[in-house]
């Protein structure tokens, strides 16, 4: 059953490439992050993945571009198990295009 999930802390990862995930937020099965690109030029090809280690959950966004000082919304499916407890859970959240990948640790709230 997939459940709702709400991430606590804003995330922010440098990189060459850098980008500023803005707002990460879950409705029902889908987990939404805002990307904000700071940066003068376009990043393509660019990827969001999230892991929750402790439920061995693991979701991937397809490739999307963002456009130089613009934001966009990366959506994921969510598939979390029936039997998981409402809890505060680390989350490992990735970003990565062609030739960056950075990670940053943060929680989510399972509820």
């Amino acid at each position: 059953m997939k459940k709702l999930i709400y991430l606590i802390l804003s995330v922010l990862i440098l990189a060459s490439a850098s980008a500023f995930i803005n707002r990460v937020y879950s409705e029902p099965g889908d987990m939404i992050v805002t990307v904000f690109n700071h940066e003068t030029s376009n990043i393509k090809n660019a990827q969001i993945s999230v892991f929750i280690p402790d439920m061995d959950v693991r979701a991937k966004s397809s490739q999307f571009k963002i456009r130089a000082n613009e934001a966009d919304k990366v959506h994921m499916e969510i598939d979390v198990p029936e039997n998981v407890k409402p809890d505060y859970y680390p989350v490992i959240v990735t970003f990565r295009n062609d030739d960056v990948r950075q990670k940053k640790h943060t929680w989510v709230y399972i509820k």
